[in-house]
């Protein structure tokens, strides 16, 4: 019987019979090594399991031999919780917890279970206990404050964080964590000192430095802010999105150049989300026309030596090509297409470099006006990638086009003018 299909009647008497509700009851075994060792690895494994099914009947069938083994009966609970039966699973930790008292690890799960399912007093109890237990003890404090936050109990968090910062064992990340809190209540000063308890042990934290970068801007120091901004963009520019977040901050302080190099490094971190990459080419065009044309090229040029491979700075030209294309600058965007083109990758991206081929033959046909070049690039995207159809219908439009040309004065006359307007 596979536990997916199962229904709450059909669980309750397993569930009574590991719990030792029925009349006939095994007598008490002892696990075996092997059937701990089970229990052990599942638990720490539990988020990459493949099937709860087979995780179900083995749980079982070992509680069924030995209904003391508490660890199994743990386990059990927290299959049954991710099958959405919550509160088969509450019973389950609360045996846990009678048989073993001063276990976290329980009082912590019933906690969490008691949260989802809005059990207030259940929640306000072990929420007391787990402290009880986890006094002087900086990880379990910050895990109880952060799981309080996401639930939506600031008021509750608050003394969590700052019984952790407290704490002999202080947790990395209760600075960054009360920090926030500070930071939404108005008071700044003390925002900055708890951010500092964790940039002091890892001072190029990403988001540590972001996030004293958005208290000092709240203390109208933007030249600090913008260090600390820059920090985290140096560490690394894609990790939680850093480098969009850094170059919206930049923007909002007037700060055009500097978040240039952010806004074109996250085209880059996008390169394998379409839905993103289009979000981070739409906030680039707020604030490009602000930004000097020489400077405009030189970050260019920085951001594509800074990519990690030959294939990531083929996709950044042609990638800042089409944006280049969209806001106008079309001297910029032929250079783009190029620079691209001029990349050989081992194996090459035919689909990718096709389209390069195709763009940088728009930019010969539409704004420099030579017809015979975009033809000739035409038809190279097409060898490489012959079933794009938007190429093949580019082809059959201008060879009639140039077969008409003895015919067409005004675009004889557009092409003998070829000055595109950047």
């Amino acid at each position: 019987m596979k536990f997916t299909n199962l229904k709450v009647s059909s669980v309750v008497p397993l569930v009574m019979a590991v719990t030792g509700m029925v009349m006939h009851v095994q007598p008490c075994f002892s696990i075996t090594p092997e059937d701990s060792k089970y229990v052990e690895r599942t638990l720490a494994e539990f988020s990459s399991l493949k099937s709860l099914d087979a995780a179900f009947e083995r749980t079982n069938a070992i509680l069924e031999k030995d209904p003391g083994a508490t660890r199994a009966r743990f386990l059990f609970g927290i299959i049954l919780e991710k099958q959405g039966l919550e509160s088969l699973a509450m019973e389950q930790y609360r045996k846990c917890i009678e048989e073993s008292p001063e276990q976290y690890a329980y009082h912590y799960r019933l906690l969490l279970t008691a949260i989802k399912t809005k059990d207030s007093d259940t929640m306000l109890n072990e929420l007391m206990k787990c402290k009880t237990l986890a006094k002087g003890d900086g990880h379990f404090l910050l895990q109880l404050g952060l799981s309080m936050e996401n639930a939506g109990y600031t008021k509750l968090a608050d003394p969590l964080y700052e019984e952790a910062a407290r704490a002999n064992s202080r947790a990395f990340g209760v600075g960054m964590s009360l920090a926030r809190l500070r930071l939404r209540q108005g008071r700044f000063d003390e925002a900055i000192r708890c951010v500092n308890w964790d940039l002091v042990k890892e001072p190029y934290n990403t988001r540590g430095n972001i996030l004293k970068g958005q208290i000092l801007l709240k203390l109208d120091k933007q030249k600090e802010a913008t260090m600390f901004f820059m920090r985290a963009f140096s560490k690394d520019p894609c990790e939680g999105q850093v480098a969009g977040v850094v170059a919206r901050e930049l923007v909002k302080m007037g700060k055009y150049e500097a978040a240039l190099g952010p806004a074109f490094c996250d085209f880059l971190c996008n390169a394998g989300n379409r839905e993103n990459l289009e979000k981070a080419k739409r906030f680039a065009r707020t604030f490009i026309k602000k930004v000097p044309v020489d400077s405009i090229k030189a970050t260019v040029n920085s951001v594509a030596s800074a990519a990690p491979s030959d294939g990531h700075r083929q996709f950044f030209f042609l990638a800042v090509g089409g944006f280049f294309d969209e806001v106008g600058y079309w001297k910029l965007a032929t250079s783009a297409y190029e620079n691209a083109l001029s990349i050989h990758t081992n194996p090459p991206n035919d689909q990718l470099v096709a389209r390069g081929y195709y763009r940088l033959g728009l930019e010969k046909e539409l704004r420099l006006r030579e017809p015979e070049e975009a033809l000739a690039l035409y038809k190279k995207s097409l060898a490489i990638y012959p079933v794009d159809k938007e190429v093949s219908l580019a082809v059959e439009r201008l060879e009639r086009r140039m077969k008409n040309r003895s015919r067409d004065f005004a675009g004889r006359l557009k092409d003998s003018l070829r000055k595109p307007s950047d």
